[in-house]
């Protein structure tokens, strides 16, 4: 079976390079990993290194955390990040300052190999579920530590099918698993990897680090004008469709912000042509009079997590897709968060479904109904309000078990 993953894995490099003159994201992915052994040569400058690992946006972002007490505590220490996303790289490469960021490597033996003796580090972190055959094989052979953090692991997986006995040797090869819950662990400890440890969700320590530090987003408060924000969060056109129509309406007076999930120029157009009211871009602001404004369209990422201050309630894209994304970032500045009826991958979703303090919807009508019940009596608002602020508390502090453990395992405590 390893030769079927060894050419699975070139078949991959093949097609992004066939594709990537007609799709810019494929582009990015191969024009960014070249001459990346050079890059790295020259750019890997200690002999005292941290290899930190992150697929994507998301990840990164709820490895932040993890990285930003690495950098506390191994201070004398180069760190060297890596994305496989374009859109991570992308975001990220220019905002780093403190790091140095590449692009990963394709998975292959010798690009796993020239990696590792370039960066030589002295531990490794993957943040959840990133896992590369022949780069694990490489640290372990080498005897470098790696860790995997914020892990979830289902039965479903394709690490626990009766054909990736090879994938379950190489699991078996990291220094420690800190999972997210009791049934990752049972799962790992039913496949005789034992090295493993719960330790919770590090994005619960990053939505508290964003509620404490106060970022403030330029114009959003002339924007508000002393009104309420609905805010449409990573949306997508399910959402969008029922923002538009409340917006539409003036429903409840108030204002909305739409922070779509793509935000191509086609997209953004496309929603403003369906918008009766008047709106704008965010990146057209300046110098606007933004009182007056009825929708604000964002059309760039790296904002959302700082928007939800500004929101008296939230809607949640993916919930009539494959699934919500992340409610914590909301519901960490009290916004009761309303989805759609895909949620039950999200435990935060389900936990807050279950006291009555997260919201799922089937349609137009049920958030309506929901948005004057949270509108109309205060003390039901305010109480969902203090239950989500609640329930980031009751559950942060998973780095700090991890990087404890961490420099016990390298004597550093």
């Amino acid at each position: 079976m390893l030769f079927f993953y060894y050419l699975s894995i070139h078949l991959y490099g093949i097609a992004i390079r066939l594709i990537s003159p007609f799709n810019r994201k494929a582009k990015l992915w191969v024009d960014g990993r070249k001459n990346i052994f050079e890059k790295l040569k020259t750019e890997v400058k200690s002999n005292k290194t941290i290899w930190f690992h992150c697929s994507s946006y998301g990840e990164f972002e709820q490895g932040r955390p993890i990285l930003d007490a690495l950098n506390n505590d191994f201070s004398d220490h180069q760190i060297i990040i890596t994305f496989f996303s374009p859109s991570a790289y992308e975001n990220f490469k220019n905002k780093l300052s403190d790091f140095s960021v590449f692009y990963l490597p394709l998975d292959t033996p010798s690009n796993a190999k020239r990696f590792v003796n370039i960066v030589k580090p002295e531990f490794v972190v993957f943040v959840k579920n990133d896992i590369w055959f022949y780069y694990l094989r490489e640290l372990f052979n080498k005897r470098i530590k790696f860790y995997y953090v914020s892990c979830l692991f289902r039965p479903s997986q394709i690490y626990f099918k009766w054909f990736a006995v090879f994938f379950r040797k190489q699991l078996n090869k990291a220094h420690h698993y800190f999972v997210q819950n009791q049934t990752s662990l049972q799962l790992l400890y039913k496949n005789k990897i034992t090295q493993v440890s719960v330790s919770g969700d590090t994005r619960f320590d990053r939505v508290y680090q964003n509620l404490n530090n106060n970022n403030n987003i330029a114009g959003i408060t002339d924007f508000k004008n002393g009104k309420n924000i609905l805010l449409g969060g990573s949306t997508w056109p399910a959402e969008e469709k029922m923002l538009i129509e409340l917006a539409n309406s003036n429903f409840l007076d108030y204002k909305y912000i739409i922070a779509p999930h793509e935000i191509s120029q086609k997209k953004i157009e496309s929603l403003q042509k369906k918008l009766t009211v008047k709106s704008i871009k965010y990146s057209e602001i300046d110098g606007q009079n933004l009182s007056d404004i009825n929708v604000l369209i964002m059309d760039n990422v790296g904002y959302l997590s700082s928007l939800y201050k500004y929101a008296k309630i939230s809607v949640i894209g993916g919930g009539f897709g494959k699934g919500i994304h992340n409610i914590l970032e909301s519901a960490v500045f009290g916004a009761p968060t309303i989805f759609g009826p895909h949620y039950k991958k999200s435990k935060e979703a389900v936990d807050l479904v279950k006291r009555e303090k997260a919201f799922s919807v089937k349609n137009l009508t049920d958030l309506q109904n929901i948005l004057r019940e949270l509108e109309e009596n205060e003390l039901i608002y305010e109480e969902v309000s203090e239950v989500n602020k609640n329930y980031i508390m009751e559950n942060k502090g998973a780095t700090s078990i991890i990087i404890n453990q961490i420099k016990m395992d390298l004597g550093k405590h």
